[in-house]
């Protein structure tokens, strides 16, 4: 156990900051997403989802985190603090460098994010996974000039899983399904994860098998994209509480360095919220809950490549 957690925190000292290229460009502090080129994001006027069939009970009454109705209700009562108007920042920042044009990219408890359009226009394709159906009606409306999406329930592609589907004008397609994240079996892997803030949300005592969904709908020479929150200090309440629950360096390694399929863990940006030009608006909430230093963590988690294995293994390298 020693020896594998050493190595894969060498992996993670000795690793650079991603650096962004052609697609994504640096983020500003203000409004990053208005130095990407793109089509615009929303349409306010453009008609509502049409409500596929209720789905199997099985899906319907789960999630990883709460029941449906818990989220339901949150969605419903609109309170969905974690929703950002623009692409975040650390996508923008490491985007290109973690998911190549042409890749397929899961996006696990998605809500309506605008990091699916902004991926899907910059030649991704995208699965989303996420439990209320009214974040992906709402999603369906406002990024209407991105791409148009047609429900299913059911499909042979996705079983338990209600699916909205559609392809954008560059080619890629975006495929939303609700359901239970922890019965996604994608039929074809996809080449890249983005957590923005799942992990989090997940149950502390769920995330080795949250991580095991991310193994196997992963393919090899994969990359999982991932922002976490760290609650360093505070009152005892504040760093216990959650969702968003708190994650370090440490609890990611826990969960992800003894696993098999993982080829190297990168911590790659760690940000001061309390200083930070992103999160102004956000000081006041989380120093009222208790909270003395609150830091966003991003961490690059590699998958293995099966290929490159069984050469190394030929050359007797491995």
């Amino acid at each position: 156990m020693t020896s594998r957690r050493a190595m894969l925190v060498a992996a993670a000292g000795a690793a650079t900051l991603l650096s962004p290229s052609l697609g994504f460009t640096p983020s500003r502090t203000t409004a990053p997403d208005e130095s990407c080129s793109s089509p615009p994001l929303s349409s306010p006027s453009s008609p509502p989802l049409k409500s596929p069939l209720p789905l199997a009970a099985s899906a319907a009454e789960t999630s990883p985190v709460h029941s449906l109705d818990f989220w339901s209700k949150r969605w419903a009562d609109k309170l969905t603090g974690w929703h950002q108007a623009h692409t975040h920042a650390s996508l923008i920042n490491h985007g290109d460098s973690c998911f190549p044009v042409g890749s397929t990219v899961l996006v696990p408890l998605c809500g309506k994010t605008v990091d699916m359009a902004s991926l899907a226009t910059r030649g991704r394709s995208v699965v989303g996974v996420d439990a209320a159906r009214k974040a992906f009606q709402e999603f369906a409306d406002e990024q209407r000039s991105v791409v148009q999406l047609d429900a299913e329930n059911d499909s042979e592609e996705h079983p338990n899983f209600e699916t909205y589907k559609g392809t954008t004008g560059v080619g890629t397609t975006v495929s939303l399904l609700r359901g239970d994240f922890f019965e996604l079996n994608l039929p074809e892997p996809v080449q890249g994860v983005w957590d923005r803030a799942a992990f989090v949300a997940i149950k502390p005592e769920l995330r080795a098998k949250y991580a095991e969904t991310l193994g196997r709908n992963l393919a090899p020479g994969g990359t999982i994209l991932m922002s976490t929150f760290y609650r360093v200090k505070g009152t005892p309440e504040a760093l216990a509480g959650g969702p968003p629950f708190s994650v370090s360096s440490v609890n990611v390694w826990d969960v992800f360095g003894e696993l098999e399929w993982v080829d190297s863990i990168a911590l790659v940006e760690s940000i001061d919220i309390f200083t930070h030009e992103r999160y102004k608006d956000d000081v006041a909430k989380w120093k009222k809950a208790g909270l003395t230093e609150f830091r966003e963590l991003v961490f690059v988690i590699k998958k293995k490549d099966t290929q490159v294995g069984a050469v190394l293994k030929m050359l007797g390298l491995k």
